[in-house]
């Protein structure tokens, strides 16, 4: 088969009992032309016997020599890829079987975006499943950057296919931080060539591969990051400086730093619109910590980004 080399890139840190899944369906594809690259994270369990159970000569196994994170994983699958293309998958999620057969015909039909991407579907610990929806650009779109230092890029990174040359340009992961990551690298993306979205959801997500507890401080500091990072293209803009300070606002709250946490709410209502869910997030800030977990466990179940 004639068509680009894509490069898939697996970080994995002791999931053996849940990677296989994953290699399953890269090497299931329709589109056969891919090398799989399964970075492994100084795991401490059968990972390696797993990728090397797959006996497929497209899969080849890297292995970091200590814990670095997925961050730096990705990026040493970065360096090594061979592929015009690169995708990502995380150990324990699946991509259904045409999932790079479509994003390759997206990228004929848009030669210049530098990444596809879709929605996915998440399936819960008792095996519901339920939609995962991204947001929705479209490679003719303008406002893409600003869209997405609005937080209003949310891309699985199961399901993003990214152009090398424009993925190597940007630098990769930002290895520094240790939430949004995956977020700030399509900002970058975003910032340098068209994206575009695909209503097919192209993966699924398993809550049994996921860390149950969440970093908030990490969080916290990603986002202060993030504005440093790119303070020169926010400047004084009111609607990405709001979203980010709700953000802020409602990590603060789910901390228990509720003063500051309103604070941070009050500043982002004045310098845009509320949104509906803005006067739960203020009353729960006065009701304490169980009004509070509630309005997180709502955020969670409905799949909602920190903003």
């Amino acid at each position: 088969m004639t068509g680009p080399l894509v490069s898939v890139i697996v970080p994995t840190r002791d999931r053996a009992p849940v990677l296989k899944r994953t290699i399953d369906s890269v090497l299931a594809q329709t589109y056969p032309r891919l090398e799989l690259l399964v970075v492994d994270d100084g795991s401490k369990d059968d990972t390696e016997r797993v990728a090397a159970a797959a006996g497929d000569p497209r899969v080849r196994y890297l292995r970091n020599p200590g814990a670095h994170g997925a961050s730096a994983a990705r990026n040493v699958g970065i360096a090594q890829a061979r592929g015009e293309l690169i995708a990502f998958n995380d150990a324990g999620d699946e991509w259904i079987r045409e999932k790079l057969a479509l994003q390759l015909e997206a990228f004929e039909k848009h030669p210049r975006a530098g990444l596809v991407y879709s929605s996915m579907i998440r399936v819960r610990l008792d095996g519901r499943r339920s939609p995962h929806p991204a947001s929705v650009i479209r490679a003719g779109d303008a406002d893409a950057y600003r869209r997405a230092l609005a937080l209003d890029l949310r891309v699985g990174t199961p399901t993003a296919l990214v152009r090398a040359s424009v993925l190597k340009d940007v630098g990769g992961f930002d290895e520094r931080l240790r939430g949004q990551e995956d977020l700030e690298l399509f900002m970058r993306v975003a910032s340098r060539a068209p994206v575009h979205h695909l209503e097919t959801p192209l993966a699924l997500f398993y809550d049994d591969s996921r860390s149950v507890s969440r970093a908030y401080g990490d969080l916290l500091n990603a986002h202060r990051r993030i504005l440093l990072k790119h303070r020169v293209a926010v400047g004084r803009d009111g609607g990405i400086l709001a979203a980010h300070f709700r953000a802020i606002g409602k990590l603060l709250l789910i901390v228990g730093r509720s003063r500051d946490g309103r604070r941070m709410l009050c500043r982002a209502a004045a310098l845009s619109r509320a949104r509906p869910s803005d006067a739960g997030w203020w009353a729960a800030s006065f009701l304490g910590a169980a009004a509070i977990g509630a309005m997180r466990g709502a955020k969670d179940r409905l799949g909602g980004a920190t903003g």
